[in-house]
Order: C-alpha cells, then sequence, then structure tokens
C-alpha cells in the first residue's frame, strides 16, 4: 500500500501523510489532516497559506487549500467540537498519478458502524510500515498537542492542548511517529474508515476522525479505486 507525504508549504519540514483523493465543487482533491493542511500560524489566518505540495513519485505536485476545520486558532485559542481535516483542490493530472499508485485507492466509504476489536489497518508516510490494529471504541475522546508555528521562522513557537471527541480509538502500534498524521484507517476489506488526527498524550491509543462526518462537512465524495479519473 502506497502512502504520500503531503504538507503546507508556509511549514515545510512539517509533513503528514495523505489521507485519500476526494471530488468536491468540481474539483479533484485531496484530504488530510488539517493540523498539517492548514497549520496554525500565529496571527495569521490559513487562507493566507494556500499551498499544500504532495509527494507524488519522483515529483511534487502542488494544490490549493480550499477548506479545514482546525481546533486551534490562529491566537492559539481552542475551539469548540473539530474534525481536524482540511482539503486542498489538485489538477487532474495529479488526481491521475495518485490513482496510479498502487494500492492509494480504497475500495469504497465504509458506511456500517465498526465493531468492538474489529481489525482494521493503515500505513504511515513517516514510519513507511503497515499498522495492523483493532477497534476499541467509536465515540472516543481524548487530549491532542497541537503546534503553533510562527510564519517568518516556519519553527514551532508553543504548543496547545485540545479535547477532540467522537473519535474512532485503536490500539497504539509499535513505531508510529510524526509525519504519519492523516493515514487512512481501512477495514478489512479495504473500505475508507477514518484519518489519523494524532495518539494520546500517554501514547496508548492512536485516534482517527471520522471519515464519513469530514467528507459530509466538506460535501465531498471519496474517490475509489476502479473509478476512472478524467
Amino acid at each position: 500500500m502506497t502512502a504520500v507525504r503531503i504538507r503546507n508549504l508556509a511549514v515545510p519540514d512539517d509533513f503528514g501523510t495523505l489521507s485519500c483523493l476526494v471530488h468536491r465543487n468540481g474539483e479533484y482533491a485531496v484530504l488530510c489532516v488539517a493540523h498539517v493542511l492548514a497549520p496554525p500560524l500565529l496571527g495569521v489566518d490559513p487562507s493566507m497559506q494556500p499551498v499544500v505540495a504532495c509527494d507524488v513519485g519522483q515529483s511534487s505536485e502542488v494544490g490549493l487549500l480550499r477548506n479545514w476545520d482546525m481546533p486551534v486558532s490562529s491566537s492559539g485559542v481552542p475551539y469548540g467540537p473539530s474534525l481536524d481535516a482540511a482539503v486542498a483542490g489538485v489538477s487532474v493530472r495529479t488526481a491521475q498519478l495518485l490513482g496510479n499508485l498502487p494500492d492509494f485507492l480504497p475500495s469504497a466509504l465504509r458506511t456500517a458502524p465498526l465493531a468492538l476489536q474489529e481489525t482494521v489497518h493503515f500505513t504511515g508516510a513517516s514510519s513507511g510500515m503497515r499498522h495492523t490494529t483493532v477497534v476499541h471504541d467509536t465515540d472516543a475522546r481524548t487530549d491532542v498537542s497541537y503546534f503553533l508555528y510562527d510564519l517568518g521562522r516556519g519553527a514551532a513557537m508553543t504548543s496547545v492542548d485540545v479535547s477532540l471527541r467522537g473519535l474512532i480509538q485503536t490500539d497504539l502500534t509499535t513505531q508510529v511517529i510524526g509525519g504519519d498524521s492523516g493515514s487512512l484507517l481501512r477495514d478489512g476489506d479495504d473500505r475508507a474508515v477514518g484519518i489519523l488526527v494524532g495518539t494520546d498524550i500517554v501514547r496508548n491509543y492512536c485516534y482517527f476522525s471520522p471519515l464519513d462526518k469530514i467528507l459530509h462537512e466538506f460535501n465531498a465524495t471519496l474517490w475509489p479505486a476502479g473509478r476512472p479519473i478524467a
């Protein structure tokens, strides 16, 4: 399964894992966690840093930030409930390159509820490995630490802990590291379930934002394997 790195060029050294390809408002788009695509930059609205890049093979494809749901403001104030997700519009060429990657596109969107102890899996672009784990909770809550950056230096200035709710909780598998955020959680039939937003503070579990809620929020449709891209 191929995992693709993605980043906002305002913070070029901070990258995540591209979650999936979607279609919205007549264009193709890529989805990832907001803290990668729309990182909280001190005093600057995310719309001011619209350019993202995803690494497809030997090339770096550029997209434009379209929408986001970030749990921290640019002044470091935690918001209310958040999905920690964002989308960036990409060209047909970029969509085709992604669609040609081995096993990158999931088979479909999972709409049926997950069962406790159900086996699921994801692949991180940073760890470079497939992680197989089990579901512990489908309505979990945890505190996640978010970094705030200084735009001029592109460096982390401070961090803010935010409580996220309604998450999918799984076992924390070995070697999940920074840069795996955004990894697409899939079930045994390779159907997309959620995207990795982080781990708990003591690193016992992984937490995923449910993909169906994200797609609804952004009025987007998941692009599955086997569907032509044109």
